[in-house]
């Protein structure tokens, strides 16, 4: 936190979310915020996903980031209640910052290859 008020970026809220996070994320909307970070399980990050697609914190007015190892293609698997494509689209932008080993998206990117044809 301390890195980001040196350059200046306002950190409004920070939250931890486990499950039941409509609460929260009600309060993030509330705030205004735009770039909302998530180190979460699997498991807690799927419904996470849910409730924000149901609340309309997706798009691109919003900058997701995931900082935890999940399966390929995770929001297509799970228990919560949303479709997978609601969940598709809820993460559709989201930045994954873990390892570079798989990422859960196999289609080309603007550099016209995939994640696999970089190794």
């Amino acid at each position: 936190m301390k890195e980001l008020n040196v350059r200046k970026v306002d950190v409004i809220a920070g939250m931890p979310i486990t499950v039941g996070s409509t609460p929260v994320l009600q309060q993030l909307e509330s705030l205004d915020a735009r770039i909302i970070v998530v180190s979460a399980s699997q498991k807690t990050t799927l419904e996470i996903v849910c409730n924000a697609y149901k609340l309309g914190l997706y798009g691109k007015q919003f900058v997701w980031i995931f900082t935890e190892k999940y399966s390929d293609e995770f929001w297509k698997v799970g228990d919560v209640n949303c479709t997978e494509e609601e969940r598709q689209r809820a993460v559709e932008g989201a930045f994954f910052c873990n390892t570079v080993n798989d990422k859960p998206f196999k289609e080309k990117g603007i550099a016209n290859i995939t994640c696999k044809e970089n190794r």
